[in-house]
Order: structure tokens, then C-alpha cells, then sequence
């Protein structure tokens, strides 16, 4: 089958024949987990960078509460927003009242490629985003942007 045998193509190091100057492909399960791997790495350096910076920045105001910013650009009745809230209670509660985040619906503090931008600056925390702007941050994310790459499974 075509899927089975579909892959990334990846360069030096990752996939390159070391005898031969032509690519070799990966499989299939292997590709998807090093993508799957490296795209957590980032989202997660990501997310400790926002936390590093706004603690440096905030800890002589109150050095027993942490205070997080989390933006996105969905409505207050979606589900996500929900999970959202949701999150922000358990930290609260796991933390003993030693962080907060404090949420930003409905884009109020952009899009998602402006949110992500304001992540890189450390001017916002935490945001949520599809994999299309990411992609224009991370390269490798523009796989998932493709529609309609194949007709049906086979």
C-alpha cells in the first residue's frame, strides 16, 4: 500500500545514505514520530521560555504567585475554551494558589500568528494554535497544511 510505504524525505543525518549522495525514506511510523518528537520539543521550549521570562520579569511584585498569560482566538463557547478553563482551575488547584493563568478568548490579544509572535517577544505566555501558522514559524509544520495531498487511502 502507498501509505505503508510514504515518508518524509529527510536530509543529512536524519535520512542521508552516507554512501551514496541520494536521499533514502524513512518509514513511515519512524518519520511520523520524529516529527511528532521535535514538534514537542519546541511547543514545550516554547511554553518554559514564556514561564522563565514572565517569572524573571515578575518575581520582586509578588514572589508566591505566578501569573500566566494564555491568548487564543476561539469563542468563549467553544470546547477548547472550556478545556481551557479547565486547565486554568487545576493549575490553580495543583499549584495551592501558586499560579494563575489569566485567559484571552476570542482573540482579544490577536490572531494565532500574532499570539505565537507575542509568545517569541515573552509578551504573552501560553497561546493555542492550528498547525497552518505554526507553519510559518516551523517549517516541517507545513506538512500538516497540505489538503487533499492523496484521493483515498490506498
Amino acid at each position: 500500500m502507498f501509505t505503508e510505504k510514504f515518508s518524509l524525505w529527510m536530509a543529512d543525518g536524519w535520512g542521508a545514505d552516507k554512501t551514496n549522495t541520494s536521499l533514502k525514506m524513512l518509514p513511515y511510523g519512524k518519520s511520523q514520530f520524529i516529527l511528532g518528537f521535535l514538534t514537542g520539543i519546541i511547543l514545550t521550549s516554547i511554553l518554559f521560555t514564556g514561564i522563565s521570562r514572565h517569572y524573571r520579569k515578575h518575581r520582586d511584585q509578588d514572589p508566591m504567585l505566578l501569573s500566566l498569560k494564555f491568548a487564543h482566538a476561539l469563542p468563549t463557547s467553544h470546547p477548547v475554551h472550556l478545556g481551557i478553563e479547565h486547565m486554568a482551575k487545576r493549575v490553580f488547584e495543583l499549584s495551592e494558589g501558586k499560579m494563575e493563568l489569566i485567559i484571552f478568548p476570542s482573540g482579544q490579544m490577536g490572531d494565532e500568528t500574532n499570539c505565537i509572535e507575542q509568545v517569541q517577544r515573552g509578551t504573552l505566555d501560553l497561546t493555542k494554535t492550528s498547525a497552518a501558522p505554526m507553519g510559518n514559524f516551523v517549517e516541517t509544520l507545513k506538512l500538516f497544511s497540505l489538503p487533499y495531498l492523496f484521493q483515498d487511502s490506498d
